[in-house]
């Protein structure tokens, strides 16, 4: 209650404010309709299509940020994850298998997974990219960007909790236009982008644009310094097609896509668990003695106790001496003795004979189609299909040795229609309408663990790989009305309801996928232990080669695919009141619900227990905040408190498996809440100069919880009090550009500070630590300079990111044996050439 009246407090303050500034500002515009010369001067005012209506985002009585796209090309944006760059509240962390995760306001969801369900969802003109490994290409040739924050489910569906993201496409030209750039930057990377618009006919116009970014291997093995890591091998493209099939249709296709062949980012061995001993032991040359450490995970009293970590390090230890051979024996000494990275941003480590590569492939066909069926009536249609085929190879050990490598495949497929119908008056806006939405998704793990403890479950029965596959098929069907009343000149009443219903299959099967390896007979030799200890009363089921390994609750194998159905519904709402002061200043208020679908999550385990999915998270947020447009336009303050009522947020955390100990899981916290406090001030003193500073404050905390699990660092219990993961207190960020002519040309200079306090990539308590998983805070700086044409033709500018070379961690995580961390970039700078023919 105490933090619900610092918010309820906040948003008075607000409102007594804008209250006073009111008559204020209404004078200054007054004043200034008197110079028309100054009406040129000012911060722009940026016009966004957040309702699906394009309005003034100092209209629109929610908490935005935008950015035009040469904005977000000064500041060295260019791709989603650099979005950090200038918005507050964004976070965005890798992930082992190149799935991109983005957080906003603390409202996130880290899954690996190429068929993630996201908590942020991205669109590019109002066409959804359902999962985050399908963006990638949503930066290449925008007019803008849009940053909606908090719940968007009554227009944006489901998925969106966190917020959307909403880039706007450069659009075809009625006039003949093209331009490009190309960047040369530190470790030999190329950038070149281009786009060539124009009529094709009187009706007919069309945009084409391209993006190839080459080289820049940045990392470098620390037991092979000349070894590197990290180069680039993209390709992105975009065509734009827009026809005016007669006066009142209007058709606009859009075909995209990219190819991604980089290199992945190796991550930082950060410590061997098995390494850990209680006593100096002559079994291993590498133990760490940490006998507080070592209780921990061997103790059953404990909270952090793993029931097969001590039968797990006996047996890499028995390898160590030589018990299953030589070949064993020095795979095992060179895990065991991998060193771990200092921090150091470039150095890490991979196995050089495992094929370290990413292979993307993906494109999008959508159609738009406008029909007016009256002046105030319009008839929308989007249909979209989305293909993305994805084969990567990632070192998962951070060492030198093939401990634990992972071939990840497979693909999603997914189509989307929307219709709705749109109208419009002086006193009422409204939009009904329904959507269908399919996706189709088979996603394999295939690891190579020849090294790793759990490759042993049976003595005597070692295996080195298997496949673990799940194929998922999505259903969601959803209707939806949203309307803005004008109560009174000033005074406008905002409210939306949609209704989704989903339907959800998933197929699990683990496996050998060679006859000579081991697990297929490990899994019949379990049945017959359990058997013998009087665990397991119904028959052995031998298992076979491709078959199903896992276990249902009577201990035998599914031998068939572990089929599981999830069906949900919800309904997400929003209703508001806006107050405009005649001056030009917004005051608002909101209160939403939203969802994020249930989901299952690529697990490789033992028993089918571990295949039970997440079920729909659901937020309800209530925000209050001002939009202050001051002195003629050179000053804009904007400002909003929020507080976030959480049930069943998804975490990805670890559940015990008994044969192969804790192993990843998406989970439920029942009960959790964010509140926080944002501010933003842009400001342009006088003609050329631009300012400004946004920040985002942020508490969170798992409530009162009888759910129990186990975080990240092996420690189980319900984590009442902890934080979520990936919520800094503080994200802050400020930004200087200074523009002035020299004759013919023009000149700029600026830069970009950006400040995130600390966090955690796992729950943390006093009792249930996860202090290993600590993300420390970090300051870095962007520096810019250009000269260029006063017309824009042409310019050059040179640039420096994180100049400071500042070292910080994005995420940390744990695979089985070791834990490892994944870095940010070393500085960087470079030279670009831009030009362009209007």
């Amino acid at each position: 209650m105490y933090h619900i009246g610092m918010v309820r407090s906040a948003l008075a303050a607000s409102i007594s404010a804008i209250a006073l500034a009111g008559s204020t500002m209404a004078y200054a515009q007054e004043a200034s309709a008197i110079d028309g010369a100054s009406q040129n001067t000012g911060i722009t005012d940026i016009v966004v299509t957040a309702q699906k209506r394009s309005q003034s985002i100092n209209s629109v009585g929610m908490s935005i940020t935008a950015a035009t796209g040469d904005a977000l090309a000064d500041r060295g944006v260019r791709s989603v994850d650099d979005l950090a760059k200038v918005v507050p509240g964004f976070t965005y962390q890798p992930s082992p298998y190149s799935t991109p995760v983005y957080t906003i306001r603390g409202v996130g969801l880290y899954d690996s997974g190429l068929a993630s369900s996201p908590a942020v969802s991205t669109y590019v003109d109002e066409v959804a990219l359902p999962f985050p490994a399908m963006t990638p290409g949503a930066t290449l040739d925008i007019e803008r960007v849009e940053i909606l924050k908090g719940p968007q489910g009554t227009l944006f569906g489901q998925n969106s909790t966190g917020g959307a993201i909403n880039y706007i496409a450069a659009k075809p030209t009625s006039e003949l236009a093209a331009g490009g750039s190309i960047s040369y930057e530190r470790f030999g990377l190329v950038d070149a982008t281009g786009y060539l618009s124009g009529p094709l006919s009187d009706t007919v116009r069309a945009r084409a644009s391209v993006r190839i970014v080459e080289g820049g291997a940045w990392q470098y093995s620390v037991t092979r310094p000349q070894d590197r890591l990290g180069d680039s091998h993209q390709l992105y493209g975009r065509l734009l097609v827009d026809w005016d099939a007669s006066d009142r249709l209007t058709l606009r296709l859009n075909a995209n896509g990219f190819r991604d062949r980089s290199d992945p980012q190796a991550p930082q061995l950060d410590q061997n668990l098995m390494n850990i001993v209680a006593a100096p032991t002559t079994a291993n040359p590498f133990a760490i003695v940490d006998p507080a450490a070592f209780a921990v995970r061997t103790n059953p009293a404990s909270a952090g106790y793993d029931t097969s970590f001590l039968a797990r390090q006996q047996l890499l230890y028995a390898r160590m001496a030589g018990a299953e051979g030589p070949a064993l024996q020095a795979g095992t000494i060179k895990y065991l003795g991998a060193p771990t990275v200092p921090e150091n941003v470039r150095a890490a480590d991979w196995t050089p004979e495992y094929p370290q590569s990413i292979d993307r492939k993906f494109y999008q066909l959508s159609l738009r189609a406008n029909y007016n069926l009256t002046d105030n009536i319009d008839l929308i249609s989007i249909t979209a299909y989305q293909d993305l085929r994805s084969n990567l190879y990632h070192d998962m050990d951070a060492t030198s040795v093939s401990a634990l490598d992972y071939h990840q495949f497979g693909s999603v497929k997914a189509f989307n229609q929307e219709v709705r119908l749109v109208g419009s008056s002086s006193a009422f806006n409204w939009i009904v309408g329904a959507s269908y939405d399919y996706s189709k998704q088979d996603e394999n793990a295939n690891p190579t663990i020849p090294f790793l403890s759990l490759a042993e479950a049976v003595p005597g029965l070692p295996f080195y790989t298997f496949n673990a596959n799940l194929k998922q098929r999505v259903n969601s069907y959803a209707a939806f009305a949203n309307g803005e009343l004008k109560l009174t000149e000033n005074l406008t009443f905002q409210a939306g309801i949609r209704y989704t219903e989903s339907r959800r299959t998933a197929d699990y099967c683990s496996a050998d996928i060679s006859p000579e390896q081991n697990l297929s007979t490990t899994f019949t030799a379990l049945q017959q232990i359990f058997t013998s200890l009087g665990l397991k009363t119904t028959p052995i089921v031998p298992v076979g080669f491709a078959q199903c390994y896992q276990l249902k609750a009577d201990l035998t194998p599914t031998i068939t695919p572990d089929k599981r159905r999830l069906n949900e519904d919800n309904v997400s709402w929003r209703v508001g009141l806006n107050y405009k002061f005649d001056g030009g200043a917004l005051v608002y208020a909101n209160a939403s619900r939203g969802f994020k679908s249930g989901m299952f999550s690529p697990i490789a385990g033992s028993t089918v227990s571990q295949s039970e999915p997440a079920v729909q998270e659901r937020l309800d947020a209530y925000e209050g905040g001002f939009k202050l447009p001051l002195l003629n336009r050179r000053l804009q303050l904007n400002g909003a408190a929020f507080y976030y009522d959480y049930r069943n947020k998804q975490i990805r955390a670890r559940k015990l498996d008994n044969i192969f100990g804790l192993l990843e899981s998406l989970v439920n916290v029942p009960k959790s809440r964010v509140w926080g406090l944002e501010g933003e001030i842009v400001a342009q003193p006088f003609t050329g100069l631009n300012l400004s500073f946004g920040a985002t404050y942020l508490k969170s905390k798992v409530k009162g919880s009888n759910v129990t699990f186990y975080n990240q660092n092996g420690y189980i219990g319900s984590f009442e009090g902890s934080r979520l993961p990936y919520t800094p207190t503080f994200t802050g960020v400020a930004d200087a550009q200074y523009e002035w002519t020299l004759g013919d040309l023009k000149a700029q200079i600026g830069g970009t500070v950006n400040r995130h306090s600390s966090s955690n990539a796992t729950l943390d308590t006093d009792t249930l630590p996860g202090d290993p998983y600590a993300l420390d805070a970090y300051t870095t700086l962007d520096l810019r300079a250009g000269l260029g044409a006063a017309d824009d033709s042409w310019r050059v500018s040179i640039f420096g990111r994180n100049v400071t070379n500042e070292y910080y961690r994005t995420t940390v995580a744990f695979s089985s044996d070791a834990r490892y961390r994944y870095a940010a970039r070393p500085v960087t700078y470079g030279v670009t050439f831009t030009a362009k023919i209007k």
